[in-house]
């Protein structure tokens, strides 16, 4: 189901911000995003942050934003990749900001969503960091939007895929309660075989880390550990793998790239074209060409 952001006034009262999800956010199945567009002047009031919160300025041409927390400023500048990281609970007395033009991602991480994707029942804490300076952290956040600017065509495991790194990333790299994240054991071959099964048998669907974790009785996160562990691969790509495979399997008959696509569980031609390229090399096309020509 499609997860957003909310922000509260002091009172618990919805906080009004100016804010554009895209139409594929209706599609995102990782953690809560949305994306606020800046340009010119505002500012608000006092509010309450209740979960902790990851935003990064995504695009920015100048200008900043101060936050004021318990009478101390804190001034960020809108600049691509400049991180505020907004621990839960968080009550700020106002903020503002001033741009010719910016765009900020957050991604909220609510207790009962995280659980949901690790195997930790604790809530995942992190302090208040304004600014924060982390090129990984901001990649992650980067990719969440690139994907919602492909209108979500990787794919939710995809989107789980990335949802789970953030979560393990600031958990290692700045928090508590989020254990799990160390070593882990190997899957067996009976195990492999039968991930692999499913993939095979529902390579048309759109596969989701729960659908293959539940298949062993694991966690969302032990089960792509574990899984990476034993196979040197993220289970994103080893679908992915095998899409590619059964295209290419496929373009030797005489269903179109289209309907091939939606076979594979890739029904954005254009996805599933920069998929099959990235793996072999050449596009759909060219590959069916080279086989006519043998």
């Amino acid at each position: 189901m499609a997860r957003s952001v909310q922000f509260l006034d002091a009172e618990g009262r919805p906080l009004v911000v100016k804010s554009s999800l895209t139409e594929a956010a209706g599609l995102w199945q990782g953690l809560p995003i949305q994306v606020h567009p800046l340009e010119g002047s505002g500012n608000s009031g006092p509010s309450h942050i209740p979960f902790l919160t990851v935003a990064v300025c995504v695009f920015g041409r100048g200008g900043q934003t101060n936050a004021r927390i318990s009478r101390k400023q804190s001034t960020l500048p809108l600049l691509p990749g400049v991180i505020a990281i907004q621990a839960a609970g968080l009550e700020l007395d106002s903020s503002d900001w001033k741009t010719p033009n910016a765009k900020v991602v957050s991604v909220q991480i609510p207790p009962d969503i995280c659980h949901q994707f690790t195997d930790s029942s604790m809530a995942l804490s992190v302090g208040t960091k304004l600014p924060a300076a982390d090129e990984t952290l901001a990649a992650l956040v980067n990719e969440m939007y690139a994907e919602l600017q492909r209108n979500c065509s990787s794919g939710q495991l995809f989107a789980q895929g990335l949802s789970l790194a953030l979560l393990q990333y600031l958990g290692t790299r700045y928090g508590t309660g989020l254990p799990g994240t160390g070593k882990t054991g190997n899957l067996s071959r009976v195990d492999l075989a039968r991930v692999a099964e499913f993939v095979e048998a529902n390579l048309q669907h759109d596969i989701s880390i729960k659908d293959l974790a539940s298949l062993l009785n694991l966690s969302s996160s032990h089960f792509s550990r574990t899984f990476k562990a034993t196979t040197g691969i993220s289970p994103y790509q080893f679908v992915q793998e095998q899409r590619v495979g059964r295209a290419l399997s496929l373009l030797k008959g005489a269903a179109s790239i289209a309907e091939i696509a939606q076979s594979v569980g890739l029904p954005d031609q254009s996805r599933f074209t920069a998929v099959f390229r990235s793996a072999i090399g050449h596009t759909p096309a060219m590959v069916r060409r080279q086989m006519q020509t043998r």
